[in-house]
């Protein structure tokens, strides 16, 4: 219909021009049996309502001038499609990816390698979870730290008044005793084996007006050690040492878990990089379909001016304009949100409120070469270098220590106590021993030489006692049985922590399973991708074909604005479709080798350099 509508604008002016001839020879002709021509003038003094509709429909044959509205509304979309693709191009002076890291602004030029590079330096995310490693190894010190020995020291001062009831100092009443003691030494647990120990020296120096006490003031001192052995309870899986392998076993998940934190965020970077590659391309495809449809209109504009097209047809390219306006601008936006989706990763804090840069990609993914991918030696890969699976049998050894601990507690309490001691004593003699029954018994000589010893006031002369010939030594050995009725605590504990193992076994089956999914859903992806990369290339060179055909339709008259738009919206299509198969190629390029756990050897990324603290 457009094509018939086109054809009679311009038969209709043809016979404009001949109707003056038609007019002044027919007149003379009776025999003429044709209609005279109407005259402009009384046609438009009384049009019927089907030529008013017509002439909207069509257009003023003399050519109608678009109006200002019409004019305002494209100059306006024009302003905002510069203000959105930022024709005036960002401030500031072009800049590396390591200059940009204090300060974000101008035209910043890197490639996907400076982007992982410095994105593992400066992404917020991994700067929380670096230190996870960190913490956990100082878990790992606290618990050593159940190990460490007590210094302990102890004092203090005693006075008793007690009744005498001693048959030898019947006369004596009250007795008096005043004791000053103290005692320093070393107490601790031995690692493994869940033994405690204490070594130590007491000393004590007592007063004492007691007639059966010989020296006043007496010495005492003693050094000695002493050993607990647990032989069932607590021996090895006591709760020092479960907390000790159990910190360490955290300490190296946590690790895994920081390898799988890393893992995301270079898989995040990657994408991230090939989605700004992507939507510029969409904005450079929405450029050129806007620069496609202006020449178009300007096309109908002529065309129509000369009465060749109708209103109609003006119309439809203007709003075929319109709308790639609006697409150009929805284009714009998501290029710069992946602009900033990029930033934020790889230069965290750099980004501002008020940036106003340019990210200028090196890489391109304009090519990509098909290969082929072994499932088998892709599952093999996973399952040798996935955090995740590491992360399971990390669980898996750890609760299995929580087990021999809960079993442990539930057998009886049975240590064996071992100590050793030597004893030192030395004084002056009690002057109230003179009043001793037994001393009136006792020979002058006698007597006088036991009121005469003095073998010093100090601890020292006690000290001596520890290396002499025959010096004072005390030894005992104890077994402390101690055995639990019901015990139900610690028997329901060990239950618990039973099937909390084998719950923990499932879930690493059901991850091994959720792996192979992976790699299988990753290998079908790349070979999509790869396929879709050739079918998208076909249908851009048939789209373009198609186009090409179409706008020489146009020219000869025998197509219409309309239909060369449908097809330049073709190729738009064809050509977005071809940039989306070229990022999906790459994007499952990238999560294949995340599936495999090869992303880091893939980039050449050592985790512990990563994870060093700035």
């Amino acid at each position: 219909m457009r094509h018939w509508t086109g054809r009679a604008g311009a038969l209709a002016l043809a016979l404009s021009l001949l109707a003056p001839l038609a007019e002044a020879g027919d007149t003379a002709d009776p025999g003429n049996d044709l209609p005279a021509p109407l005259n402009a003038g009384s046609a438009a003094s009384s049009p019927t309502a089907d030529e008013e509709e017509a002439r909207r429909l069509e257009g003023d044959a003399a050519g109608e001038k678009l109006g200002a509205d019409v004019k305002d509304a494209n100059r306006a979309a024009q302003q905002a499609i510069d203000d959105a693709l930022g024709h005036a191009g960002p401030r500031g002076p072009r800049k590396s990816v390591n200059e940009a890291v204090h300060e974000l602004s101008g035209v910043v030029s890197f490639s996907l390698a400076e982007a992982i590079q410095v994105g593992l330096e400066r992404n917020l995310d991994l700067q929380v979870v670096r230190f996870d490693p960190y913490i956990a190894q100082e878990g790992i010190s606290i618990a050593w730290g159940s190990y460490n020995p007590l210094f302990a020291n102890e004092f203090g001062y005693g006075s008793v008044a007690a009744p005498n009831f001693s048959v030898f100092t019947l006369p004596q009443e009250v007795v008096q005793q005043n004791k000053l003691d103290g005692k320093t030494g070393l107490k601790g647990l031995v690692p493994w084996w869940g033994a405690s120990y204490e070594i130590g020296y007491t000393g004590m120096r007592t007063y004492s007006n007691s007639a059966s006490a010989g020296f006043s003031p007496q010495l005492d001192a003693n050094i000695f050690g002493s050993i607990s052995i647990p032989l069932l309870k607590n021996l090895v899986w006591n709760q020092s040492w479960t907390q000790l392998k159990a910190s360490e076993i955290v300490f190296q998940g946590s690790r895994e878990e920081f390898r799988r934190q890393v893992m995301d965020i270079v898989t995040r970077i990657e994408n991230a990089y090939w989605d700004v590659i992507a939507s510029r391309e969409q904005l450079r495809v929405a450029q050129k379909s806007v620069e496609t449809a202006r020449a178009l209109l300007d096309q109908t504009r002529t065309q129509y001016e000369v009465g060749v097209v109708s209103k109609v047809e003006v119309t439809e390219a203007e709003a075929g304009v319109a709308q790639r306006d609006f697409n150009l601008i929805v284009a714009s936006n998501g290029y710069r949100a992946a602009q900033d989706q990029l930033s934020d990763l790889v230069f965290g804090e750099s980004l501002r409120p008020s940036s106003i840069y340019r990210l200028e990609t090196t890489d391109e993914p304009a090519t990509f070469t098909a290969f082929e991918v072994d499932p088998d030696e892709a599952t093999k890969k996973a399952f040798l270098n996935r955090p995740e699976l590491a992360t399971a049998k990390l669980e898996i050894a750890r609760q299995e220590i929580l087990l021999k601990f809960a079993r442990n507690q539930t057998l009886p309490q049975l240590d064996a106590v071992l100590s050793y001691g030597r004893l030192g004593q030395t004084g002056e003699f009690n002057p109230a021993a003179s009043k001793n029954v037994f001393l009136t018994t006792l020979t002058p000589t006698t007597r006088a030489q036991l009121e005469n010893v003095d073998t010093g006031r100090s601890l020292s002369g006690a000290n001596n006692d520890f290396f002499g010939a025959n010096p004072n030594q005390q030894f005992a050995a104890r077994g402390i049985l101690s055995i639990p009725l019901g015990n139900q605590s610690a028997t329901h504990t060990a239950d618990k922590t039973a099937f909390e193992l084998r719950k923990t076994l499932g879930r690493e089956r059901r991850l091994e399973q959720d792996i192979v999914l992976g790699i299988r859903k990753s290998i079908r992806d790349l070979r999509s991708s790869q396929e879709g990369v050739a079918a998208a290339e076909r249908s851009v060179a048939a789209a373009a074909e198609q186009l090409r055909a179409e706008r020489i339709r146009l020219d000869n008259g025998e197509s219409t604005p309309f239909n060369v738009l449908q097809r330049e919206s073709d190729l738009v299509t064809a050509e977005s479709g071809k940039i989306n198969a070229l990022k999906a190629y790459r994007n499952s390029t990238t999560n294949l080798e995340r599936q495999q756990g090869t992303i880091l050897k893939a980039h050449r990324i050592r985790i512990d350099q990563v994870g060093a603290l700035p």
